[in-house]
């Protein structure tokens, strides 16, 4: 009689090696695009909200705008830089205080800053101001809209006020519309495009 032998074959353990493989493979592969995935969520996410601080700044700003005499509105734009007066929200002593106050938003090396000095401050000769980075790894670029007879006939143009003799009308009124386009993000650049309307415009 041939004694049964307990133990398992070559072939028995090339194939339960192989299935091992295989799942290992498959398990491997579930948690890097899982990863990957979570980090492209994660870097969407990051994107969204810079661009909702920004735009919701800039648009509270914007709206709250306000020439402050009939023969200079004080409002200045460049496609990098806008400078203009504005009734801006103040937190101070744990409390919400209106001000008006001189702001100014200027993108260089791939960061947008923003410049704050309250209007009293500048009147009792104050030089300083308050400025803060609102992000980095961007590209923001303004365009600036004139009064015309329809809202969809705005034409667009790259400054605003600039000081020269060419401005003539433009230092008097404030843009109808400011148009923000804004590029965040290194690997996955996200574009949002805005145009903002200026109540006291025009």
């Amino acid at each position: 009689m041939m004694k049964r032998s307990n133990a398992f074959t070559l072939m028995e353990l090339l194939i339960a090696s192989a299935i091992f493989t295989v799942i290992g493979v498959v398990i491997y592969s579930s948690f890097h695009i899982g990863i990957f995935g979570f980090r492209d969520i994660e870097d969407l996410l990051n994107s969204y909200q810079t661009a909702q601080f920004i735009i919701g700044r800039i648009n509270r700003d914007l709206r709250n705008a306000f020439a402050y005499s009939r023969l200079d509105a004080g409002f200045k734009g460049g496609p990098s830089e806008m400078s203009f007066i504005t009734l801006a929200n103040i937190f101070q002593d744990e409390q919400v205080h209106c001000e008006v106050a001189f702001v100014v938003y200027k993108y260089e090396d791939k960061k947008l800053r923003y410049f704050y000095q309250g209007i009293n401050k500048i009147v009792e000769g104050e030089s300083r101001g308050k400025s803060e980075e609102m992000g980095d790894n961007l590209e923001i670029r303004f365009e600036y809209a004139k009064s015309t007879t329809g809202l969809d006939e705005l034409g667009f143009k790259d400054y605003w006020a600039s000081g020269d003799a060419d401005a003539g009308q433009e230092n008097l009124t404030l843009p109808v519309a400011v148009r923000l386009n804004l590029t965040i993000g290194s690997k996955n650049k996200r574009r949002f495009v805005r145009t903002i309307f200026l109540p006291s415009g025009g």
